[in-house]
């Protein structure tokens, strides 16, 4: 037997096995079984890829990957709702990220009062 036919048969024992103990809808058994080069690619495209890029661990990698890239990401993301909203929770959570950055003194809007009212009396 050639070696991609036992690779095959593997592959595809497994992701039988894997619909088995998951507990998933157990067409996927039939659609692997039956149609070998499609059926997998399938199962593996619409139940496992999504359940890997989901879950918990998937989105901490990914958050660890987007603050490696681009570490200023949440201070700009703060600093830019406190030129839109200007309201105190705003300000407080621009000054989070500034202290974890370990930049306080240089965001000072953060840190400065709202500007004053002018009343219309």
């Amino acid at each position: 037997m050639p070696l991609i036919v036992v690779l095959s048969i593997a592959i595809q024992a497994g992701l039988i096995v894997h619909v088995i103990k998951t507990g998933r809808n157990s067409l996927w058994i039939w659609a692997i079984a039956l149609l070998p080069p499609a059926g997998p690619i399938a199962y593996v495209a619409v139940e496992i890829l999504p359940e890997l890029f989901g879950g918990r661990t998937a989105r901490r990698a990914q958050a660890g990957v987007q603050r490696m890239i681009d570490p200023d990401r949440d201070l700009r993301r703060a600093s830019a709702e406190v030129e839109i909203s200007g309201n105190v929770d705003a300000r407080r959570r621009t000054i989070r990220r500034c202290s974890s950055a370990s930049r306080v003194r240089s965001s000072p809007r953060a840190i400065s009062p709202p500007p004053a009212r002018r009343s219309s009396a």
